[in-house]
């Protein structure tokens, strides 16, 4: 099945779970008449209004699986995910690959939907931390919210002027902010946390058996190969809290930030040779 066909089940997936016991919508607030001014307004794409509903739903109700998927939704709405957007740039992807497009495509997020991004990742974290027991639905979402949160912490940095283009300067190898045009770098705070979005993600869309995901995450296990001869043979992408990753894994992953076959850079070394930061922090 074409990804783009994904997409659109997944989404109706995560929706219509939820109204099979919804006929109308009621005077009398309840949960239900909740979900469903919370569906009307996620399909208005207003999701500040729809999370005003979810927040307003008992414990008991927020705590159902299916609930937790549609509040998470919620929250990757106004973390800035455009399911629509995703499916009509994977429709003209060419020779790239996925995740080189969801990389690049994320650094259009801003800055202040970060927040929303991780509160959509708790929600679905907390169904399950392991990939194995989320949905295709569930491990979609998430995988997609991962390089979301991505592009709204790397648009702080490497798109300072918010043209959605990567700034010339931009050197994640470099661990301080400058101001464009002259070179500017990444925190290494802000480096962990890029590097266990990028993680998950990529583990939640591998385990989602979506075909095109499948076939790019072949691919990114090999560079996960690549990066073990600079971080001494220990593997970077079995990670996935940004306090666990060390200064041998942040290099190696920085450098493939850097690369224009996966990242955001222009290193075009596929041996990560050149591309890994020599220096770091």
């Amino acid at each position: 099945m074409k990804i783009r066909h994904w997409f659109a089940l997944s989404f109706v997936f995560l929706i219509s779970q939820s109204c099979s016991n919804i006929l109308t919508q009621s005077a009398i607030i309840t949960d239900d008449s909740l979900l469903v001014s919370a569906q009307i307004s996620m399909n208005s794409k207003d999701y500040t209004s729809a999370l005003a509903d979810f927040k307003l739903m008992s414990a008991t109700y927020l705590a159902q699986r299916n609930i937790i998927a549609l509040n998470a939704s919620a929250y990757a709405g106004r973390c800035g995910l455009d399911f629509i957007g995703l499916v009509n740039t994977f429709s003209n992807i060419g020779s790239s690959t996925v995740l080189h497009v969801l990389f690049k495509n994320a650094v259009k997020a801003k800055a202040s939907q970060e927040t929303d991004c991780t509160s959509a990742e708790t929600l679905l974290m907390s169904i399950s931390a392991s990939s194995a027991s989320r949905t295709t639905a569930e491990n979609l979402l998430l995988g997609l919210v991962e390089f979301q949160r991505i592009g709204a912490i790397l648009g702080q940095y490497a798109d300072q002027a918010g043209s959605g283009n990567i700034d010339s300067g931009f050197n994640p190898c470099q661990t301080t902010k400058g101001a464009i045009p002259a070179a500017t770098g990444l925190p290494v705070a802000e480096a962990q946390f890029v590097s266990a979005s990028l993680m998950v993600g990529f583990d939640a869309l591998s385990a989602s058996g979506i075909s095109a995901f499948s076939s790019s995450s072949s691919s990114f296990q090999t560079y996960c190969t690549k990066m073990q001869i600079y971080t001494g043979g220990v593997n970077p992408c079995t990670q996935t809290l940004p306090t666990s990753f060390t200064n041998p894994e942040l290099a190696a992953i920085m450098g493939l930030v850097k690369t224009n076959f996966f990242g955001i850079g222009t290193c075009a070394d596929t041996t990560l040779a050149t591309c890994v930061c020599s220096v770091y922090p």
